[in-house]
């Protein structure tokens, strides 16, 4: 009944959410839950292997479904249909080249940093990005918000928020 409701509302969820990938995300990877009940494994939503594989799913969904949504983005922005990559980036908030060099770029490169050196097979490797991972990520975010909210006072713009 789920996949039904969900599958029937994804052709409208453009006009009323930002989050269209999403939605399309748990229709289509609803059927993990569906099939591992089928093969036996009870209460499918509380096992913890299940439930990542869900996720995993759902966000490789929204990703790849935002790249094929950028086809159309213009169309989509000018009949007011909703992206969620509107509603997360910058875009709304008027920022500019800096934001998205420093604050995004940054982010880019520290999360992917952490993903390429952590061990996981070593507890110390894993503490210290668990511990101190976070700094660059965070860095990142304040130095390219600061940056554009320099730049845009000296542009005399000011920040659309």
């Amino acid at each position: 009944m789920a996949t039904i409701i969900g599958t029937t509302y994804y052709p409208y969820d453009k006009r009323h959410t930002h989050f269209a990938q999403f939605v399309l995300g748990l229709c289509l990877e609803w059927g993990i839950m569906v099939g591992s009940a089928g093969m036996g494994v009870p209460a499918p939503w509380r096992d913890l292997s299940t439930s990542s594989l869900v996720a995993a799913s759902v966000v490789w969904v929204v990703i790849f479904d935002t790249i094929y949504a950028h086809q159309d983005l213009a169309d989509d922005l000018r009949v007011g249909c909703q992206e969620h990559g509107h509603a997360v980036c910058g875009y709304w908030g008027g920022m500019g080249a800096p934001y998205y060099a420093i604050t995004v770029g940054g982010c880019v490169v520290s999360v992917g940093s952490m993903i390429a050196l952590v061990d996981l097979t070593d507890p110390a490797s894993c503490w210290t990005w668990f511990s101190r991972g976070f700094w660059p990520t965070g860095a990142a975010i304040a130095a390219g918000l600061l940056v554009e909210y320099g730049w845009q006072r000296m542009a005399g713009d000011g920040l659309r928020l």
